[in-house]
């Protein structure tokens, strides 16, 4: 609908939302909503996807609610991270640690030549 307003209507973008909201059950501006009995579903021949693609839905919410929920923290791994294989010097944060004990001296020595 973006693209229709911005750059005008054509018959493909047209198409393309009226099947996009038949498929999806969705109100556009090419589409509409209309609330029937049920007698008026069965005389008319009419599909009811919307009904299967909500209780497909549901099915999903509901599995996702009985699923463990699972630990994205890194912080909690027990094998101890990406650097566990690596010896820590003890200085610093990881392997940028010894970085910064380079450019400590480079600076010390630097302000030891300007006096």
């Amino acid at each position: 609908m973006e693209t229709v307003r911005e750059d005008g209507e054509s018959e493909k973008l047209r198409s393309q939302i009226v099947d996009l909201g038949t498929a999806y059950s969705l109100v556009t501006d090419y589409t509409s909503m209309v609330v029937v009995r049920e007698e008026v579903f069965e005389t008319e021949g009419i599909d009811r996807r919307n009904a299967q693609r909500v209780g497909r839905e549901r099915q999903a919410q509901a599995a996702r609610a009985t699923a463990p929920v699972k630990n994205h923290r890194v912080d909690n791994d027990k094998k101890g991270g990406m650097f566990s294989g690596l010896p820590s010097p003890g200085i610093g944060s990881g392997p940028v640690g010894p970085l910064f004990v380079g450019l400590i001296a480079w600076l010390d020595r630097r302000k030891r030549k300007m006096k």
